[in-house]
């Protein structure tokens, strides 16, 4: 046992590292990085100390007990970070409760001692809980970032709890300490909690790097200057939204351009092109839904998805922003300047309609709009007002 708890200890410790180094960018995930890297430490000496270290003696015992409890709860900090649920209200009350009872069985307030049945049937339980939430949390993000079934990590820490649950069983029906069954909980328990933490850190890492792959995905999706989808986005959306399950959707598509942009950069400079186009985008995005989407289709044209959303009302609403827009100073330093758009709205209104007939019906709009005079929104009846 001791060879395989300081073999344990090194591999958790080396998992650890591991995620301690990808926390060395200081991104947003690197305080939960380091959490894991601590708890993997605190697992580690408190294998080492429970009969390695300091064989033959109680507070050590104790103290490694305790060390791997707070590093469980670690792990669990640091997974919530990547769910959408939070902890629950009771959860840091009962862990704060679980030491409290730790430190009155050490300083002896109690009738029972750190090797008593009843100190074990009460650390099993603990343990059995701890790593049974784990598995959870681990359950739950992977499920959200895609998995459809549990995967080796959560198995791993459910295991282990199902091998505490087993030790309580054996304590409350008091079997020899040298029985079968007995040797085998304990080694099975020593294994699949130790291989638990080993490979949890791993699993740990899998989820920072597919979270960090999904926000470079989103990033290259995003326009650099506005901030708005850029046109390989758009694309891809434009493929979910032909998707079997969304193709009877309802929705609206609005192309955009700002009128006389050129001139714009020509006469003063690229920059003030720059700064309209951010306001533009910001504009539109605080006067559309959150569910719409802003695209940059290609430099001073812009598309907008609107689902749910009938022809009516989707005309309606880019004729308010058209001329909320106009009304605007595009340019923070003086002169004042305003600018202006021209815009095209189609409607996906007949059933199976292909997304693409539709982004082509509201580009048509769009030029029949500027061949106008500009400054307006057009649909298929014609010129919108109100």
């Amino acid at each position: 046992m001791d060879a395989i708890a300081i073999i344990s200890a090194l591999s958790i410790s080396l998992t650890g590292l591991s995620s301690w180094q990808f926390a060395a960018d200081r991104s947003q995930l690197s305080t939960q990085r380091a959490a894991w890297l601590l708890s993997c430490l605190c697992v580690a000496l408190g294998l080492l100390l429970e009969g390695v270290l300091v064989p033959d003696a109680d507070w050590p015992n104790w103290l490694g007990t305790h060390l791997i409890f707070w590093g469980l709860v670690l792990q669990i900090w640091a997974l919530t970070a990547f769910s959408s649920r939070a902890v629950p209200r009771y959860f840091w009350p009962l862990i704060l409760a679980a030491l409290a009872l730790h430190f009155i069985l050490l300083l002896g307030i109690s009738e029972f001692e750190p090797n008593s049945l009843l100190f074990g049937i009460v650390t099993a339980v603990y343990f059995c809980a701890l790593f049974s939430l784990i598995a959870v949390w681990y359950w739950w993000v992977e499920a959200e970032l895609g998995s459809r079934w549990p995967t080796l990590f959560s198995i791993l820490y459910a295991c282990a709890a199902l091998m505490f649950l087993a030790r309580i069983v054996l304590q409350a029906l008091h079997l020899p300490a040298d029985s079968v069954w007995v040797d085998a909980v304990e080694m099975g328990l020593y294994i699949l909690a130790s291989t638990a933490n080993i490979y949890g850190g791993f699993g740990f890492l899998l989820i920072v790097l597919r979270l960090k792959n999904r926000q470079l995905a989103r990033q290259a999706q995003l326009d650099g200057l506005t901030g708005a989808l850029n046109r390989r986005g758009l694309e891809l959306l434009l493929q979910r939204l032909s998707s079997p399950s969304l193709a009877n959707a309802s929705l609206s598509v609005v192309m955009l351009d700002l009128d006389y942009f050129k001139q714009v950069n020509d006469r003063m400079g690229h920059a003030a092109g720059d700064e309209i186009l951010i306001k533009l985008v910001a504009f539109l995005q605080q006067h559309l839904r959150e569910a719409d989407v802003v695209a940059r289709y290609g430099g001073e044209e812009f598309c907008l998805i609107l689902p749910q959303t009938t022809l009516a009302d989707a005309a309606a609403r880019v004729e308010q922003i058209r001329a909320g827009f106009a009304q605007l100073a595009c340019l923070d330093e003086a002169p004042v300047y305003r600018c202006t758009f021209s815009a095209g709205v189609a409607c996906r209104a007949q059933l199976n309609q292909e997304i693409t007939e539709v982004l082509e019906l509201a580009d048509q709009l769009l030029y029949q709009a500027k061949q106008a005079g500009r400054n307006c929104v057009f649909t298929e009846q014609g010129r919108w007002q109100t």
